[in-house]
């Protein structure tokens, strides 16, 4: 019903007053006592009568909009603004209202009617920066639905974020795991796991999604959050501003384990902070492998490779650096990273990072990969041909210099200036003498391992 999303967004913004317009459904009216009990609940039955007396936290509209003729709700919306901070409308989501009212910042859909959410001149002009959080899911059903509810109970503004989940799995989700996203946003995508062409695709296909959000966080379907998440990202790529006029974050985060059925957050002390390339033979495709650098420090460190499990950045790096959907796993973050660095970008590893991530351990997670031979063997495409072709396109973007348009090179710098500055040899495909290390600490990541690490 949508009364829960209703609950939900007035539970996050904890109204002082409310400012209700009648509804004959005996349901709603209820929701005045089980919510905002507190708060200054003001009925009005008659709107061209009522007038205002102050202003009030939300605005509510207990009516379906249907019950109005367009002027009317038109006139609905003008009186409410003009003293409500936020308004929350019930609409039926194939009605012609929809195209003649406002643009809404929010949208909850639940069966054939939507909750619109509107917020006022005055709260949009101070209004909070935006996080639009990519997940790109692969058969993880329970864990992408929990990895979304403790994202939204662990930031301090839930309601600045908006969750692209792109969902690659047997069923669609139903409306109540979906609805577990409120009072931020969600844009749900359900594909079929046996069309789905790799990760990188996956994560190609939520940033069609992003729209003018001002951050982004690009996370696994199956982590954790420190609670203020949302504000420490946005605090520490405020701060590194100083360093760079385009810095960005990523980690290997922590892990977590489950104990007795329930989350334990393991801060184990080999959590990368920082990557340097390491290499114990040629390479294959330039995947080139990298070894941790440990927690336990206290300045930043500049790094040379993401790790695609977490990132955090300003949403004008994606709009920059387009994740290619030709890819498909190995090198994905070499190439990112590489390209980023051509745009200009800086990336930044920085201690207490606030992301835990399941890893693939058979004692807490089952989760199959996209390349797991009982999912692929379902598929006229083998995963090997996509990772064939995506080695040949790695390739030739970093030796052969390829120009892959929009997937392509930036021109700020060279990849010749971030060869250098790492130790990369791409002629001879490997890294040069003096840098990296081949011992890898435990829990690090390698892509010269295999797909099956995360």
């Amino acid at each position: 019903m949508p009364l829960e999303v209703i609950r939900k967004l007035l539970v996050a913004r904890k109204p002082k007053s409310v400012l209700e317009i009648k509804d004959a459904d005996p349901d709603w009216s209820p929701l005045r006592h089980c919510v905002a009990h507190d708060a200054e609940w003001t009925m009005a039955d008659d709107l061209a009568a009522w007038k205002p007396q102050s202003k009030y936290d939300v605005g509510l509209v207990g009516r379906v909009l249907e019950q109005f003729t367009v002027s009317d709700a038109l006139f609905l919306m003008h009186r409410l603004s003009e003293c409500c901070n936020t308004v929350i409308l019930r609409v039926k989501r194939n009605s012609e209202l929809v195209a003649a009212l406002p643009t809404p910042q929010g949208v909850y859909a639940e069966d054939d009617i939507g909750v619109y959410v509107y917020t006022s001149a005055t709260e949009k002009a101070a209004s909070l920066p935006t996080v639009f959080v990519n997940i790109a899911s692969y058969r993880d059903d329970q864990e992408l639905w929990a990895t979304v509810a403790d994202a939204v109970a662990k930031a301090e503004h839930p309601e600045r974020l908006r969750f692209a989940v792109v969902d690659q799995t047997a069923y669609p989700a139903r409306e109540d795991k979906v609805s577990l996203a409120a009072p931020a946003q969600i844009e749900y995508l359900f594909v079929d796991y046996k069309f789905s062409r790799g990760p990188c695709w996956a994560r190609a296909v939520g940033f069609t999604l992003l729209y003018n959000e001002d951050y982004v966080l690009q996370v696994d379907s199956h982590s954790r959050f420190d609670p203020g998440w949302d504000t420490w990202f946005i605090r520490t790529i405020e701060r590194l501003k100083s360093k760079s006029s385009k810095p960005y974050l990523s980690m290997m985060p922590y892990g977590f384990t489950y104990e007795n059925n329930k989350v334990k957050l393991d801060r184990w002390g080999s959590a990368t902070v920082g990557q340097k390339p390491t290499q114990d033979g040629p390479m294959s495709a330039v995947a080139i492998g990298y070894t941790g650098v440990v927690d336990g420090h206290t300045e930043d460190v500049a790094g040379s490779r993401i790790s695609a499990g977490c990132v955090f950045a300003p949403a004008d790096l994606f709009r920059q650096v387009l994740i290619d959907p030709a890819l498909y796993f190995y090198g994905e973050e070499h190439n990112f990273s590489a390209r980023a660095f051509t745009h200009g970008w800086d990336l930044f590893f920085v201690a207490g990072q606030p992301v835990f991530h399941l890893f693939n351990d058979t004692k807490c997670s089952v989760r199959a990969p996209h390349w797991n031979e009982g999912d692929d063997k379902q598929r006229a495409k083998r995963w090997w041909t996509y990772d064939e072709q995506s080695n040949k396109r790695l390739k030739s973007l970093l030796v052969g210099g390829a120009n892959l348009g929009a997937y392509g090179l930036g021109t700020a710098r060279t990849l010749a200036d971030y060869a250098d500055k790492f130790g990369i040899d791409y002629p001879n495909m490997r890294v040069r003498d003096g840098f990296g290390q081949k011992k890898q600490p435990e829990n690090s990541e390698n892509e010269q391992h295999g797909p099956d690490n995360s």
